[in-house]
């Protein structure tokens, strides 16, 4: 009888990290949509990919403030609280991100870019891509096997380290194109916004480190 009632239960952790796992699928949603939409840059379908990293990123919102206010009403401690809250907020950024970019990529001036530049641009989104799925493969096993967990944290370390490199070679290859300024200054935006997302989900990661340490068992 008490294994049954063990089964039954559900900590509040747990509570909190399966509205985080939610979060963390609409943002990978959202950098995935990011990556079609550059692949789509000069055909019709490419407003139906940036109208979907809107949405996604639009329902990550939703899906943070409910989180938040989940965690106000719930029985977690100040600090296992403070955590979950700090996890969501960082998580929702790379939605956040990947509309900023898609935003920019909308308005730059239709013009065929260099091959190379889109190569190395398309690995950055891919670096992007990566680690969004990376951080939700990561929330899933967190309440599982924390060994796991942590396993794809340290992929999106590594994951972010490309990305890096990555970014500095966008910027090598952008200033080589012949683009106006405007179309330079939003290209460069564009990058930032998906640098940033591989920033956001190593700060995420961090902070999963730090929650798995304090209040998860494998």
């Amino acid at each position: 009888m008490l294994n049954f009632l063990r089964r039954l239960y559900v900590s509040p952790e747990q509570k909190a990290l399966q509205l985080i796992v939610e979060l963390a699928e609409l943002c990978a949603k959202a950098v995935t949509s990011l990556r079609s939409a550059t692949q789509a840059l000069e055909k019709e379908d490419f407003k139906k990919h940036m109208d979907m990293v809107i949405s996604y990123e639009e329902e990550a919102d939703k899906v943070r403030r409910a989180t938040i206010e989940s965690l106000a009403r719930g029985a977690l401690p100040p600090l296992s609280r403070e955590d979950f809250i700090r996890l969501a907020d960082g998580i929702d950024l790379v939605a956040d991100s990947a509309k900023d970019a898609i935003r920019c990529l909308h308005i730059i001036p239709k013009r065929r870019m260099p091959r190379r530049f889109l190569s190395i641009f398309l690995a950055l989104l891919e670096n992007a891509v990566k680690c969004s799925q990376s951080l939700l493969e990561a929330v899933r096993w967190m309440g599982k096997d924390f060994k796991k967990s942590l396993e794809l944290t340290h992929q999106i370390e590594k994951e972010e380290k490309l990305a890096d490199s990555n970014h500095l070679r966008c910027l090598y290859e952008l200033g080589k194109c012949r683009l106006d300024m405007t179309s330079i200054l939003l290209w460069e935006r564009v990058i930032g916004h998906v640098e940033f997302i591989t920033d956001a989900c190593e700060d995420a990661s961090d902070t999963l480190e730090c929650i798995g340490a304090r209040t998860l068992r494998s």
